[in-house]
């Protein structure tokens, strides 16, 4: 799904839910017996949608402890008003009350924009790898959310 004017604003889901280039598709490849269990998170504001979240409980890698954030979206015309640094809060609020006790994403190499923003809010780089599938370049981070 592609919001009318939006853009990512990040999370471009390199190993879990691998999104490429605009217009590919691609698929999580879980382990056998394991699922990511995916999860959408819409953002509104004053009842206006403003961007939307997908989360994996579970990266299909079993080594892999972290729940992961796949996608994080916001309506283009309303970046730079806080509405990405409240949604990834969020669903930081609700890794942390299930338990877990980091998150991690993944970007393309080059989306310097999506770089500036995640880690603005503490993700560290965390290794560089191809993306599961695909192929292109991507920088995995995670952030290890303080408590309350």
């Amino acid at each position: 799904m592609r919001l009318p004017g939006a853009s990512p604003s990040g999370a471009r889901g390199c190993a879990a839910s691998a999104a490429p280039p605009r217009g590919a598709t691609c698929r999580a490849r879980p382990a056998p017996g394991r699922t990511p269990d995916p999860a959408t998170t819409p953002a509104r504001s004053s009842g206006r949608l403003t961007g939307i979240a997908v989360t994996l409980a579970h990266h299909p890698d079993p080594a892999d402890p972290d729940p992961w954030i796949g996608l994080l979206m916001v309506d283009a015309k309303l970046h730079g008003q806080g509405h990405g640094s409240r949604l990834a809060a969020l669903l930081e609020d609700r890794f942390r009350a299930a338990g877990r006790t980091a998150a991690r994403l993944a970007l393309l190499a080059n989306n310097h924009k999506a770089m500036a923003f995640w880690t603005a809010l503490g993700y560290e780089v965390l290794d560089h790898r191809e993306n599961r599938g695909m192929g292109h370049p991507c920088t995995v981070l995670r952030k290890e959310p303080a408590t309350p």
